[in-house]
């Protein structure tokens, strides 16, 4: 073997280890604040632990508990939670045009962190001065606290419909764990696809969970469309549960599910559609505009800042 290669193989080595013992670490110091945390993680891949779990959980949902006025008034609870359960997905919601403002002027007008970094804070407008300023190039840009700082997002995740399919769908009164408000930008440089889940990979939050995404810019196949592959929360691969990491490569995945499984995601700014994030999904690299999104999560418990994360 050349010098060359070897090198390339040593780091390629090195980097790797080093990429496992960052999760280790971070699996431990997550497992000494919140035992139950591990417990979830490592059982909630198998779906007959899911379905046990489920099955103890359930709550029927009370006589006319979510009947108040909802700004998603077309919305047909019961076909949603029918394609949740057979594909995982369903596509067609749509953000009221005043919601959608309301958060476009909170985006515009709040400061963002590059990377999610605190110390990295600057307004989107601001954003090529800021990179300037700081020396980074950043992928991404997350508001912080934005459940709190911006009212909307929280009458979008108390709204009478999206609690009724939460409830439907998880089978027990849906706990909020969280908003996620953020861009993602272009990038004339390489990414780093971990950074902002532009790998193929399927979430551990819950034994059930669900998320609403919105997207709040346009979205065509060249700003970051999300990929999801239909029915793969409920086929998987043991190798792909067994795995420690949770992501697979697009190749894989093709040959697993076929490419008639594959759905891209594009539509207007208002535009929305909620998933069970156990299935394969990720977010794709923006080349004409950067994207803006908006997630509203729930699940059966809350783990606090675990559900939160990206793997």
């Amino acid at each position: 073997m050349s010098k060359n290669r070897q090198k390339i193989l040593d780091f390629h080595v090195r980097d790797s280890c080093s990429g496992i013992w960052r999760r280790v670490s971070k699996y431990y110091r997550q497992t000494k604040t919140n035992p139950l945390w591990l417990l979830m993680f490592i059982t909630s891949r198998f779906n007959i632990i899911r379905h046990i779990v489920i099955s103890f959980l359930q709550q029927p949902i009370r006589y006319k508990k979510y009947q108040d006025l909802s700004m998603f008034s077309n919305l047909e609870v019961d076909k949603i939670v029918t394609s949740l359960k057979k594909d995982g997905i369903y596509i067609g919601i749509h953000l009221p045009d005043s919601i959608l403002q309301e958060l476009l002027n909170f985006a515009h007008n709040n400061r963002c962190y590059g990377d999610g970094n605190y110390n990295y804070g600057f307004l989107y407008s601001d954003k090529a001065r800021a990179e300037n300023d700081y020396g980074q190039s950043f992928i991404r840009g997350d508001y912080h606290n934005t459940t709190l700082l911006c009212p909307v997002i929280k009458r979008i995740a108390s709204d009478p419909k999206i609690l009724e399919i939460a409830h439907k769908y998880l089978e027990k009164d849906p706990v909020f764990i969280g908003s996620q408000l953020h861009w993602v930008f272009v990038k004339r440089t390489k990414y780093d696809l971990n950074k902002a889940a532009m790998n193929f990979h399927y979430d551990l939050n819950d034994y059930r969970n669900l998320i609403f995404f919105f997207y709040l810019t346009d979205v065509n196949l060249s700003s970051s469309p999300h990929v999801y592959i239909r029915g793969s929360h409920k086929r998987k691969k043991l190798s792909y549960i067994l795995s420690l990491f949770r992501r697979q490569s697009d190749a894989e995945l093709l040959t697993y599910y076929g490419s008639d499984r594959w759905l891209t995601i594009c539509g207007k700014a208002g535009f929305g559609f909620v998933e069970d994030v156990f299935a394969f999904h990720k977010a794709t690299p923006p080349i004409s505009q950067d994207r803006l999104l908006l997630q509203i999560k729930f699940g059966i418990h809350d783990y606090g800042e675990y559900n939160n994360c990206i793997y």
